[in-house]
């Protein structure tokens, strides 16, 4: 599903996420994560929180830049949240969101990105900091992959883009993608349908 967002800001359902519960990952997608030993402190972010095996999730894989969306995931959390409390599912029940990045060598901005996101994680978005994983790794094909594998769904927020090939990736994997409606996005994704 897509939509228009207002500039970079948020407050919308970003389309309805359909999360059945899915078994136990296969071994190859039970990894943990860590942050920067400075998050702790600075940002508010607990330090090490390994991804449940037993819940499902939902995230984005991308670049740690300014037009990536970064910003937009901690909202989208609270609402999806909020949607499954209205449920009566269990807080622990719900999805638990990933953000998965790095910067790029001729992108400098991708400290920056990621410690505005944790600032923002660890402040007004404390509520689902306990199942927000920022997971920052290196350009390590396999993990990101077992990473993208273990998503029931996967959202692309970028504010400005053409073809995406992560968009490519998961609709390979059969994971239905939901993107804002801008640039090539809407192109790749069918609505209703892959996303």
């Amino acid at each position: 599903d897509y939509y228009v967002p207002e500039k970079s800001t948020t407050g919308e359902v970003y389309g309805p996420p359909v999360f059945e519960r899915l078994e136990v990952p296969a071994p190859e997608t039970r990894f943990e994560y860590s942050v920067p030993e400075k998050a702790v402190g600075d940002f508010g972010v607990p330090d090490y929180t390994p991804m449940d095996p037993q819940r499902q999730r939902w995230g984005q894989v991308a670049r740690m830049d300014p037009s990536k969306g970064y910003e937009d995931l901690p909202e989208v959390q609270r609402l999806l949240r909020a949607e499954y409390a209205a449920a009566g599912v269990p807080e622990r029940a719900a999805p638990e969101a990933v953000g998965v990045g790095n910067g790029a060598v001729d992108d400098p901005e991708g400290e920056e990105v990621l410690n505005q996101l944790l600032a923002k994680i660890g402040g007004d978005y404390r509520d689902v900091a306990g199942d927000f994983k920022v997971v920052r790794i290196g350009h390590l094909d396999q993990r990101l992959n077992a990473i993208q594998r273990s998503f029931r769904v996967a959202v692309q927020l970028s504010y400005a883009e053409g073809s995406e090939v992560k968009i490519s990736e998961f609709l390979a994997a059969g994971i239905p993608v939901i993107v804002y409606d801008i640039g090539g996005m809407p192109d790749q994704v069918e609505h209703g349908k892959t996303g």
